[in-house]
């Protein structure tokens, strides 16, 4: 718990902000892509294609993708905070941070609209630890992970079981809540929702959502302008 705090007086953000992931880095440039500006037919036909490659990015995360999907990183993040554990024992809590996208068809648009509903995930989490009703009780559960350059792997960490509950069966190593006792289905959240009444599939009706929702949109498509046309 003290390394928590010393990390915060070093100014070490992300021990509250999470850990960054570099999703420029996880674009193809448009000279890996094959694009220029060369004036053959040749060179139009594969600077088409790219162009419905950077689309698909956005729409499913492939094509234009390194990692073959929108990208995005999964961990535990420490709170600060304690816990009691299942064993008896005092623990130190954490919470599971999971930034890829599961929304369907898994682009970087569904990935904005789908984070957008959870963009106080990490750090609400972390204040919530210290909020919440304490000591609260918790459990070690192994959850899967991705780093910064999209490797996969899995890790062991301490979660609150009213943590675990609101996550999806296929975050955890052997595919089942712990607490819950549902099984990965196939397709799901990052998040277990099934208890809200959100429908995250569709746009919300509120006019002035869509407008931030097609601002982000725009944002994203010129990102990835600035990205490939970068020298």
């Amino acid at each position: 718990m003290s390394d928590f705090f010393d990390n915060i007086k070093k100014g070490d953000m992300s021990s509250i902000m999470g850990k960054p992931y570099p999703y420029k880095d996880n674009i193809k440039t448009n000279n890996q892509m094959g694009m220029n500006s060369r004036g053959s037919l040749r060179q139009l036909g594969k600077n088409v294609d790219g162009m419905i490659a950077y689309t698909g990015f956005l729409v499913n995360g492939k094509g234009a993708s390194h990692s073959g999907d929108a990208g995005g990183n999964a961990y535990l993040l420490d709170t600060g905070a304690k816990c009691k554990h299942t064993d008896g024992t005092e623990a130190n809590r954490q919470i599971y941070v999971n930034n890829q996208v599961t929304l369907p068809p898994g682009g970087l648009i569904p990935g904005v609209i789908e984070n957008s509903l959870k963009v106080a995930k990490g750090p609400m989490g972390l204040f919530g630890s210290f909020l919440g009703p304490n000591p609260q009780t918790c459990r070690t559960v192994t959850v899967k992970t991705r780093d910064i350059n999209n490797k996969r792997g899995t890790e062991s960490g301490i979660l609150t079981d009213n943590d675990i509950k609101m996550i999806s069966a296929c975050s955890f190593s052997n595919n089942k809540n712990p607490v819950t006792g549902k099984n990965c289905s196939g397709f799901t959240l990052m998040y277990d929702v099934t208890e809200d009444d959100t429908d995250i599939s569709k746009l919300p009706d509120d006019y002035i959502v869509r407008f931030f929702y097609g601002s982000v949109s725009l944002l994203a498509l010129y990102l990835i302008y600035k990205v490939t046309n970068k020298k």
